[in-house]
Parts: structure tokens; C-alpha cells; sequence
């Protein structure tokens, strides 16, 4: 690391960068619930299923139907993508990526399907009149499966473009009598997505659901903690109806609509983690991660928020670049302070910040860091996930470079990064080829201004 006191102004009135002579289970705070357990490649969390989800009577049998995420009697909710690349705030846009999954059928969902086939051929002789192309064979498992994951990722989609798509299915011969922990392991152990041109497995699984202590749950899955947390989860298609049933006529308590269910097992492949009833708003239906709250509402509390924002881009193939090295940390006098400038490093965003402190009027604090090979090789868009301090005055430029000796004239940012206390992915738009970046925390405007950095990516 070289330290140095050089700086010059431009013109313009920026700062030139500084000139260097070289170039779950979860067992974490939810320990306390015994339905976790730990894996050395992820962490598995449970779903219990609580007397919440046995007190929902007096249901039409049209609901239960559209519980159940029955093609026709329920149609996942097409919300539009809030873009936000162009309309100045300096968040990343949210255009849907793609999240390709394979979806495993086990006989007992296969015998579900079927049953649920014969139901409504009885009872609503108008359905497959209307749909004619759905036929009692694998193909009505794959469209009833697809609606199910339709349903669960239209709010994810809405709200941070996550779009998860059903692009393969395929019969899989389940052991009966293992739990659902055992069945991810098998999962994780025997099948690759990528073999099939998915990210992600999902098991939609029709037999009985219990966790290693016999606990009666709808579905597991591994939280991502990064790096680990293996892309599988394990969902009960009979949770919407409850363990006692006939052809999809309820004769006990109802259970977990669909989607919500794949909704909140999708969501610890995002680093979201299951939470008590009420946590963060009592009187409300807080978030799909509360256990009480999961069949209400689909959306998320800040705690869960944060989580999927900051892990978006788990499965984005198209990052080619983040910072590898810190060649350079400048404090100008006035109390600049730079601190945990390591935190920067990795191509993981951590909720680790490297923090910048520009210090009293006319101060500033400097980090320059390397980057991967292939951002010099490639170029691309260029994020940066950061928070602000309270202040007004955080000014924020970066500069790049190909030598890490001559920077750019011209910054590739040049905002005040205003917010507080709330991570966001700072979108600095497409950027050439570059090796080194320079970033820049200046008080030019009278205010003392702290930027917090977790993480920057390059994307293709």
C-alpha cells in the first residue's frame, strides 16, 4: 500500500485523483429454534407449520382452489417493472433477471396433480373445455407447477427484477421416508442445475414434510450466507390444503397458499431468514418471512428487504470484475479518515463497508483500489453498493484508470450520494476498459460527508 500527500484541481473545480508512483439451520441469533440445523455448504431453514395455518375456515371451495395456484381459478399477478435506469436517482435499474429453474415432480405430487385432475373434471365439467390443451399426464403436473412459481415471483420481480423462470421439469423418484432436510442434501449431492441449464432446483414435493426432530414443516430450504448456500429448496404442494384430503375437497384445516409458499423458500436462496410472528410491525402483516404473516401478504420487512437487495446479484453470471487490491489510502488534513478500507475487497457484497470520512471544508479522503482482470479485458456497468451519512454534503467522484498512474479527466461519477443509513447499488453507467478506479469523498460544499462501501461489481 503507498501512501501519498499529492493532489491537484482541474479546472472544472474536481479533485484529480491522487498520482501514485506504482501502479441455516441458522445458527447465528436464530439458534434458538430447534428446527435448524447447520451444513458446512449452507445453512437449511425450516417451515413450521404453526396454528395459523390450521385456522383459516370457512374458505369457498373456488379459494381453496386458487390457494392451490389451480391453473384457471388463479393467475399469478403481472406487475409492472419498476425501471429505475433512467430516472436519475443513481440506483440500479431493475430490469428481470433470469433465474432458470429445474423443477422436480415426485410421484406423490404426480398422484396429487392427477387427483386434483379427476376432481375438477368432476365437479367443473366447463374447465377443460375452456382448457382443452391441459391433459391428465406429466405435462398438467408442469403447467400447475409453473403457475405456482409464476405466482411466487411476481413480487420479486416487481420490486428487484427478479424473474424466475420454469425452464425444465422432470419426474423424480423421492424417498419416502426421508425428511426434507435429507431430501436437499440428496439434491445437492445428485443434481447439478447447471447440467440442465438452470441456477436453481426447487422439489415440489407431495409427501409429508418433517425436519430431523419429526417436526411436521411445508417446506425447507439452504439460506445463502455468502458464499455458501447451494441453490435448492423443498416445497409441500398439499400445504394449501393440509394433511387431510380427497381430491382437493378440504376435510381439516387449510394451509399455506402456493405461491406464498415458493415465495418464502425463494427468498433464503437470497439470504432472507425465517423470523417470528410480528417481528418489525405487530399489528400488520409485516413480511412473507414471518411465519404468521407468510399468508397474507408476499412483500418484505426492511430486515428481509435489505437481504434481497443486497444479494440480487447472487445469480447474475455476467459479473466480470470487482476490487482484488487497495493500492492507495489518502487522508488530506481536517480529519479525513479512512477505515476497514479491506471491506471493499471481494466479489461478494458482505454488509461489510469500508468507510470514507472527508473530514472538515476543503478535506478529502482517497481510496484507490485494483480491480479484476477481466474489467480491464472487458469494460461494463459499473456498481457501486454504498450508504451515505446523514450529511447533505457526501460528495462522491471516482475516476478510472488503466496504469493506476494516469487517470481519467473526466470522472465516471460525480454525485452527492445521499442515503442514509440505506444501502443502495449506485448505478455509474457502462464504463471502457479500466484496471484501477480512484474514489474520491470530498467536503466541497461546507458539510462533513461520510460514504460507506460495501462492494463494486462489474457487470457485461
Amino acid at each position: 500500500m503507498v501512501f501519498c500527500a499529492a493532489f491537484c484541481l482541474l479546472s472544472t473545480g474536481l479533485i484529480q485523483p491522487i498520482q501514485t508512483a506504482n501502479a441455516e439451520s441458522l445458527l447465528h441469533d436464530e439458534a434458538k429454534h430447534d428446527n435448524y440445523r447447520h451444513n458446512t455448504t449452507g445453512d437449511i431453514i425450516s417451515y413450521p407449520i404453526t396454528e395459523s395455518d390450521r385456522d383459516l375456515s370457512n374458505l369457498t371451495r373456488e379459494e381453496t382452489l386458487r390457494r392451490a395456484c389451480v391453473p384457471g381459478f388463479f393467475t399469478p399477478e403481472q406487475t409492472a417493472i419498476q425501471d429505475k435506469e433512467d430516472n436519475g436517482d443513481g440506483q440500479r435499474g431493475t430490469n428481470p433477471l433470469p433465474i432458470k429453474a429445474l423443477i422436480l415432480i415426485d410421484e406423490e405430487a404426480e398422484d396429487y396433480y392427477y387427483g386434483m385432475y379427476d376432481y375438477l373434471t368432476e365437479n367443473y365439467p366447463w374447465y377443460f373445455y375452456f382448457n382443452p390443451y391441459y391433459n391428465c399426464d406429466f405435462s398438467w403436473c408442469s403447467y400447475w407447477a409453473e403457475n405456482i412459481l409464476e405466482g411466487g415471483h411476481s413480487y420479486m420481480e416487481s420490486q428487484y427484477g427478479i424473474n424466475f423462470i420454469a425452464w425444465h421439469f422432470m419426474p423424480w423418484a423421492s424417498n419416502n421416508t426421508a425428511n426434507y432436510y435429507d431430501l436437499l442434501y440428496e439434491m445437492n449431492n445428485s443434481i447439478n442445475p447447471a447440467s440442465y441449464g438452470c441456477d436453481i432446483v426447487v422439489l415440489m414435493s407431495g409427501q409429508d414434510g418433517y425436519d430431523p426432530n419429526g417436526t411436521r414443516i411445508a417446506g425447507a430450504a439452504f439460506r445463502y450466507t455468502p458464499p455458501n448456500g447451494p441453490p435448492y429448496f423443498v416445497m409441500n404442494i398439499n400445504a394449501s390444503y393440509g394433511e387431510e384430503w380427497e381430491y382437493g375437497v378440504h376435510q381439516g384445516w387449510h394451509g399455506r397458499p402456493l405461491d406464498h409458499l415458493f415465495a418464502h423458500e425463494a427468498s433464503h436462496l437470497f439470504g432472507c431468514r425465517d423470523h417470528p410472528n410480528g417481528h418489525n410491525a405487530p399489528s400488520t402483516p409485516c413480511c412473507v418471512m414471518c411465519y404468521d404473516c407468510c399468508s397474507l401478504t408476499l412483500q418484505y420487512c426492511p430486515d428481509c428487504d435489505f437481504a434481497i437487495h443486497n444479494n440480487s446479484f447472487r445469480f447474475d453470471d455476467a459479473i466480470v470484475g470487482y476490487v482484488t487490491d487497495i493500492t492507495l489510502v489518502y487522508e488530506s488534513g481536517g480529519g479525513a479518515k479512512i477505515t476497514n478500507e479491506n471491506n471493499i475487497k471481494g466479489m461478494y457484497s458482505d454488509n461489510k463497508y469500508a468507510t470514507l470520512y472527508s473530514g472538515t471544508s476543503g478535506n478529502r479522503a482517497v481510496l484507490n483500489v485494483q480491480m479484476t482482470s477481466a474489467s480491464y479485458i472487458m469494460g461494463g456497468t459499473l456498481y457501486l453498493r454504498a450508504y451515505s451519512g446523514s450529511s447533505m454534503g457526501n460528495h462522491l467522484i471516482i475516476y478510472k484508470s488503466l496504469d493506476g498512474v494516469n487517470w481519467s479527466a473526466t470522472p465516471i461519477l460525480n454525485t452527492n450520494l445521499y442515503s442514509p443509513n440505506t444501502p443502495i447499488d449506485v448505478n455509474c453507467g457502462h464504463v471502457s476498459a479500466f484496471k484501477y478506479l480512484s474514489i474520491v469523498v470530498i467536503n466541497d460544499y461546507g458539510y462533513i460527508g461520510t460514504v460507506y462501501i460495501d462492494s463494486i461489481h462489474v457487470h457485461d
